[in-house]
């Protein structure tokens, strides 16, 4: 019965997505007959060229063990961390911040729909957070469109078992970690930021599109410092290589991960960390 859902599962996503750009940052990895799919994800997407491939939708539901970055479980707990973390009970942002600096700040709010007073209690990173979504959302970009989504919304057809590689507290500490400088630093680096911050959106989608991992990775990484890289992208990546590592090589089965492409290139992205393990790297990526 399970088989025959998934096979009604990808007929359905075939006739839904067969005129998509099969759009995708994807690679195949071999360790003799086991076979790991890594997908490098987009949190949120814009337009029907933001489709997943039928390759990896397949791999996806087909896997005996799928790892993303949270379970569903932990997905629905982020907020409820979030909140918990990220909101003040004193030590509040006008008071902490240059009259011009709250100036532009309020300005910068008002102009996306974010009343000034609803920040005011917040740490910078969650404030980056919100301001980042909801440009986001002006711009057309939806959580729906996203691959994470994608994946999630066909679910219940898998074969294997769906796993996290982190809670939504290690994710919450990660940005809490790179969040370095005091409160006027961050606003005014926030601020700098947000300025490039649409036409960089925009970039975004169309590297990963196109497949482009490396033009991708140069503009996820050009804003952040080596705290913040460090914290975000590098000790995660090695934290989540502790966990994948152990099945190397040890069945013939077939594995899935599905994270944010940006964990994928760089000094310890899972692509260069699989190929140093002696995996065999094909590039499925969009062309």
């Amino acid at each position: 019965m399970k088989m025959q859902l998934r096979m009604i599962l990808l007929t359905v996503i075939g006739l839904l997505w067969m005129s998509s750009a099969q759009a995708e940052i994807l690679y195949k990895a071999k360790f003799g007959d086991q076979t790991w799919w890594i997908l490098g994800t987009i949190h949120v997407g814009e337009g029907e060229d933001m489709y997943l491939s039928e390759r990896s939708i397949e791999a996806f539901l087909n896997s005996d063990k799928v790892w993303m970055e949270l379970t569903p479980e932990e997905m629905e707990r982020a907020a409820e961390v979030m909140l918990g973390s990220g909101v003040r009970s004193s030590n509040f942002f006008p008071q902490n911040l240059e009259e011009e600096t709250w100036a532009a700040l309020q300005q910068q709010l008002l102009a996306v729909g974010i009343p000034p007073m609803q920040i005011t209690a917040l740490e910078p990173w969650l404030l980056e957070l919100m301001l980042i979504m909801q440009i986001a959302a002006l711009e057309g970009f939806s959580p729906e469109l996203g691959s994470e989504s994608q994946l999630l919304a066909v679910a219940m057809g898998m074969q294997g078992e769906l796993l996290g590689l982190e809670t939504a507290q290690d994710q919450i500490d990660a940005l809490m970690d790179a969040a370095v400088g005091t409160d006027e630093e961050q606003v005014v680096r926030l601020l700098e930021q947000l300025d490039k911050g649409v036409e960089q959106l925009h970039e975004m989608k169309t590297y990963w599109v196109n497949g482009d991992l490396d033009s991708l990775m140069s503009i996820l990484v050009n804003d952040l410092d080596e705290a913040q890289v460090e914290a975000v992208l590098d000790q995660r990546n090695i934290n989540w290589m502790e966990t994948l590592s152990p099945y190397f090589g040890q069945s013939s089965g077939t594995y899935f991960i599905a994270v944010g492409a940006g964990h994928l290139g760089g000094d310890t992205g899972l692509i260069p960390a699989f190929s140093a393990a002696g995996a065999e790297m094909t590039n499925y990526s969009s062309k």
